[in-house]
């Protein structure tokens, strides 16, 4: 229960987080999960209120809001442990808020609005964008009679303050208790995230952001928002209401394009809900033209279009992933050579479905039953460290032997180990402590890199057929017994186009896939002649390479098999040959 000013703080969460971890029954993650259920579920209702009073009939009502349901970010968001659904609550209470204030005579419920507004920023400093919301639509609403304007203007304020208020005592208090006003001002709106914000490339920035919107809506919801943009154009129609909350769209919009982020689907949340309601509207258009032609046929293609607006989405998050395994659109986006070793990230991110998702409870049983006594793991906030260290080692008590570091992949200001101390650390435990790194792969490429310098070099260990990490091991020598260059591999790979910027890594093919292999070793220093022998089921040499040359220098080389026919199917064999003699092996599956 650490509430405090940072921008990765996230109050609100952690407040009701705490409060749900006190439930009696089911273990820690479950009633911490339960959390993001059911804060994603009011979000929904909020939803479904806004959809009712636009629609004002119950079935579309139903569907309109089933259609944002099964949005991927919002329904991520509610099936993990995250802040983003009371992001997508302040900004649906607002919201309805403002559309029941249009309607009344006095501005009890735009006081309320003021108040979730600043309420909302005590969870995440970008709803700080609600804040501009209120003040337009003060601005527009300014010719309510019912009170004067400076009256008007001090309500508001006290309002806002009011929900604002949890904020500010917290940060002065930080402030207080750090002795540095900047520093702490400076990290409770962004601190060195913002060395990641601001990248305006058009090409860049707009790509992104439009295959985010098609993730998000790959239905007919993004063309009904087009007409329901009409709206915002309609002066009978809640008109300041939606000028304020289209201000809101722009400025998230804008601002978080900008920030290229693995998960700029969490920060554009909001859009996504904006351009939902606007959907919303759009059926609420068409709706109404259906209902003009007296068609039963209309009305029941149209509410069919609804339905598939809410079945379709799940096929779709779940199918993403699998497209994603081979190259083509996807694969950019959600392949998964980033944590091929430990979990499938590419199906975490896509599918917010996670009832069969169970990838890191599985690799982390795996590790911590097979690491040595006293081992160092090296990891980085974008695998496994945060679900080992914190949940399974220190809420569990699993393994406190282990000692857990988190390599600073970000370069911000006390954010783990750097690899020049966890070089250091590794030349004084090599040989008294098992050393461990989770990957070789961006960040802890670097690491390799200077641990090659001082003679330690990574290997692969194997958990299962499906799960490895590395052991780092001195290296004594760089000859062998007749004074010869041994190839010293790092890591040995199935896949295909390694020549490429994202390679394809799997280990099933079908019998008319061409099939790569790629060795990663240590750069040598003198030239090496290698070859690879390709091995069927039963044991037979399909295809062996003639001997050849790997220059000086290099760090890798690859071998493939083209598409061909009388492939039996089956478990194959790859052996790396040095000399005549195998030097490293792997498998792949024929289906």
């Amino acid at each position: 229960f650490n509430i405090n000013s940072h921008v990765n703080n996230h109050t609100t969460a952690i407040f009701f987080g705490h409060l749900f971890s006190k439930l009696p029954f089911g273990e820690l993650a479950y009633r911490v999960n339960l959390m993001s259920v059911v804060a994603g579920s009011v979000a929904m209702v909020l939803m479904y209120l806004v959809a009712f009073r636009t629609l004002r009939r119950l079935v579309p009502a139903l569907l309109a809001t089933g259609s944002i349901v099964v949005m991927q970010s919002m329904w991520w968001h509610s099936t993990i442990v995250e802040n983003y659904a009371f992001n997508a609550i302040a900004l649906l209470a607002v919201l309805l808020l403002l559309l029941k204030d249009e309607e009344s005579r006095d501005s009890t419920y735009y006081y309320y609005a003021c108040g979730v507004a600043g309420l909302a920023v005590v969870n995440h400093v970008q709803m700080g964008s609600l804040s501009v919301v209120v003040f337009i639509y003060a601005i527009l609403q300014r010719k309510k009679d019912d009170y004067g304007l400076v009256t008007r203007w001090v309500k508001m304020g006290l309002a806002f303050l009011l929900g604002f208020l949890p904020y500010l005592l917290v940060l002065l208090r930080d402030i207080d208790s750090s002795g540095d006003l900047m520093k702490t001002v400076y990290w409770a709106t962004g601190g060195d995230f913002q060395s990641r914000m601001f990248d305006f490339q058009l090409g860049k920035a707009s790509r992104g952001l439009v295959m985010e919107f098609l993730i998000q809506y790959p239905t007919p919801v993004l063309s009904f928002s087009v007409l329901g943009v009409d709206y915002l154009f309609e002066k009978k129609w809640y008109p300041k209401t939606h000028i304020a909350i289209a201000a809101c769209f722009v400025i998230n919009t804008f601002f978080f394009m900008q920030f290229h982020t693995w998960d700029k689907f969490a920060f554009l949340l909001p859009s996504f809900l904006i351009v939902g309601y606007w959907g919303v509207l759009g059926m609420k258009s068409l709706l109404d033209r259906v209902g003009d032609l007296k068609s039963l046929w209309w009305r029941r293609g149209l509410l069919g279009t609804m339905v598939f607006c809410v079945v379709f989405p799940p096929i779709f998050y779940h199918s993403v992933p699998v497209w994603a395994e081979d190259k083509g659109f996807w694969h950019g986006r959600f392949n998964n050579n980033f944590t091929r070793n430990t979990h499938n990230c590419a199906s975490y991110i896509a599918d917010p479905n996670k009832a069969d998702w169970n990838d890191m409870s599985e690799f982390a049983e795996l590790l911590l039953d097979q690491l040595p006594e006293r081992s160092i793991f090296l990891d980085d906030d974008g695998r496994t460290y945060y679900p080992l260290h914190h949940y399974y080692q220190k809420h569990n008590a699993r393994r406190p032997d282990i000692t857990f570091l988190l390599l600073n992949s970000w370069g911000f200001e006390n954010w783990g180990t750097t690899a020049e101390g966890f070089t250091r650390l590794a030349q004084t435990n090599i040989g008294r402590r098992p050393m461990f790194l989770v990957s070789l792969q961006h960040p802890h490429n670097s690491v390799v890199e200077k641990l090659d310098k001082i003679g330690i070099a990574p290997r692969r260990f194997q958990l299962d057929d499906e799960h490895w990490i590395y052991e780092l091991v001195k290296i004594d020598s760089r000859e062998d017994g007749e004074g010869k260059e041994r190839l010293l591999v790092t890591d040995i790979t199935v896949g295909a186009h390694f020549n490429t910027r994202v390679p394809v890594i799997k280990r099933a093919f079908s019998a008319d896939e061409s099939v790569s292999v790629k060795i990663d070793f240590l750069r040598n220093k003198t030239p090496i002649e290698v070859q690879f022998r390709w091995r069927t089921p039963d044991g037979q040499t399909h295809f062996q390479s003639e001997p050849f040359s790997i220059p000086k220098d290099n760090t890798s080389v690859w071998s493939h098999l083209d598409r061909e026919g009388d492939r039996p199917s089956g478990t194959w064999e790859i052996d790396t040959l040095v000399d005549g003699q195998v030097l490293t092996s792997v498998s792949f599956v024929i289906k």
